[in-house]
């Protein structure tokens, strides 16, 4: 795998993603909308601050670098699993009465299990969310030391909030975090999100490596 790949291809795979996710919600219209969580995922899997056997601390929940094993914990066995493609896995839940649904990229099997995707979107078929509501629910999911660096414009995204988290420079390899537009290097931990817009136009959000 070319090393700056999640990086360079995630506006493509926040469209496909984007796109998967309304057919799968038309398939599933009929499904419950599953484990309610309503304090968020930070109530069933807390982040630990500790070291671990392989060096410092890295993401330990259901946030962006955390494990598959954290986000099945919080929300239970992924709804939709494309385990043999790595492309995504798809969990429901509810966030403060809203039904939200989880879809997480995983790593490629060769490199591990942490997720370096996350989009975050409504659950409910034809549901759409305000920026407030897609900022409060996406905040759920950053790494629990992240701290606002600035706010970038994109012309394929709209507006990108970077942001660091040492949790989540431990957790990959440095040659994930690089600036899209030139794959120059960024400090270990850079990530961003974003809301709205062409690529998530019912108002979900999407986590990604890099800036």
């Amino acid at each position: 795998m070319e090393t700056n790949q999640p990086r360079q291809a995630h506006v493509r795979i926040a469209a496909l993603i984007g796109a998967a996710l309304i057919f799968v919600c038309l398939v599933c219209s009929a499904c419950s909308a599953a484990t309610t969580a309503s304090n968020g995922p930070t109530a069933t899997a807390q982040a630990t601050m500790t070291n671990t056997p392989s060096g410092p601390a890295k993401v330990n929940g259901p946030y962006l670098g955390g494990t598959e094993s954290n986000f099945q914990a919080a929300f239970g066995a992924p709804i939709l699993n494309t385990s043999q493609t790595r492309i995504y896995q798809k969990y429901q839940t509810t966030i403060a009465d809203t039904h939200v649904v989880v879809i997480a990229t995983p790593e490629p099997a060769t490199n591990g299990d942490r997720i370096l995707f996350l989009r975050i979107a409504p659950a409910d078929q034809g549901a759409s969310w305000n920026a407030a509501t897609g900022e409060t629910m996406v905040k759920r999911f950053l790494p629990p030391d992240s701290t606002y660096q600035k706010d970038k414009q994109n012309q394929a995204v709209g507006t990108e909030h970077v942001y660091l988290s040492q949790l989540l420079g431990a957790s990959f390899p440095a040659s994930y975090f690089a600036e899209i537009e030139t794959n120059a290097p960024l400090p270990p931990g850079t990530f961003d999100y974003y809301c709205g817009g062409d690529v998530n136009p019912d108002g979900g959000c999407a986590l990604n490596l890099g800036a």
